[in-house]
């Protein structure tokens, strides 16, 4: 169910609430309750719900207008609930951000004026039961929106240890995967120059091993980059007369774009050659 209308379910059920109490007057037998029922007093209670409707895209106003016009029923003789009021002021202040203070002011304002519409003289408790009753609604919309934000917010900090103790684990992962595969590069590039066996085929299978390491360092990997970071395939273009560029020990090395006429086997088989070879040379060789 979307917001909007959630919120109209809202102000027809406070629609309903405000013509079930004089009805259940009624039932039980308050004949002196049926003007509670007129069309005037249905109609004022209608209009006093339907600004209920935008409480959640502009409470202030929502809650200026539904006082309003509870204000005007009252002043018409139109016996209304002010449930319709109190509904309204909650609302705004759960989710009102700020202004919390004016909504404070104009509620006490709006209770105080509610207070002295009969024409009574106003004692001071009167003055502090107003001030209290527009206070509580305020009060325990302010304090819900609070729990609420509080809740947001240890469920994303919990989300958050959950993605920080994932991304530790993979990294955990590739710092293993990574150095198994290159340690086999190294011991079988040591092995091919000490037994002197064929360039070519000492080469392919180096470059094999290469390609099987990165397969597997992109597959883990992708789980550490932030939602919305582009990656090396999301990059479409290049600098001119160049492919690559490859971060290798503390120098940036770059494969060149390829010759035209070259076939792609032959392309793809001299870079990998070049590749190894760059890898043994700045590999110092050690004593077995």
């Amino acid at each position: 169910m979307t917001p909007r209308a959630q919120d109209a379910l809202i102000a027809a059920g406070v629609f309903v609430f405000l013509l079930a109490l004089p009805a259940l007057d009624i039932l039980a037998g308050m004949s002196g309750r049926t003007s509670a029922l007129n069309p005037a007093v249905v109609l004022w209670t209608l209009a006093s719900c339907v600004p209920l409707v935008w409480r959640r895209r502009a409470p202030l106003t929502s809650a200026a207008v539904t006082g309003l016009l509870t204000l005007g029923a009252l002043w018409t003789g139109a016996a209304i609930s002010p449930w319709a009021v109190l509904v309204a002021v909650f609302s705004a202040a759960f989710h009102l951000r700020r202004h919390r203070m004016v909504l404070g002011v104009g509620a006490a304002v709006w209770m105080l004026v509610v207070a002295a519409l009969p024409g009574e003289p106003m004692v001071p408790s009167n003055v502090l039961t107003s001030v209290g009753l527009a206070a509580l609604p305020i009060s325990l919309g302010h304090a819900l929106r609070l729990q609420s934000d509080r809740t947001r917010l240890l469920v994303a900090a919990e989300a958050e240890r959950a993605q920080a103790h994932e991304r530790d684990r993979v990294a955990r992962d590739v710092h293993d995967l990574v150095g198994h595969q290159l340690s086999a590069i190294r011991l079988r590039a040591l092995g091919s120059r000490k037994a002197a066996v064929d360039t070519g085929r000492a080469l392919g299978a180096i470059a094999d091993l290469a390609g099987e390491a990165l397969g597997q360092v992109r597959s883990l990997v992708h789980v550490l980059r932030e939602d919305g970071q582009p990656g090396l395939s999301n990059w479409t273009c290049w600098p001119p007369g160049r492919v690559a560029c490859f971060p290798c020990g503390s120098a940036w090395t770059s494969v060149a774009s390829p010759r035209p006429g070259t076939s792609k086997r032959s392309r793809t088989g001299s870079s990998k050659r070049r590749s190894a070879t760059s890898l043994v040379t700045r590999q110092p060789a050690r004593p077995p």
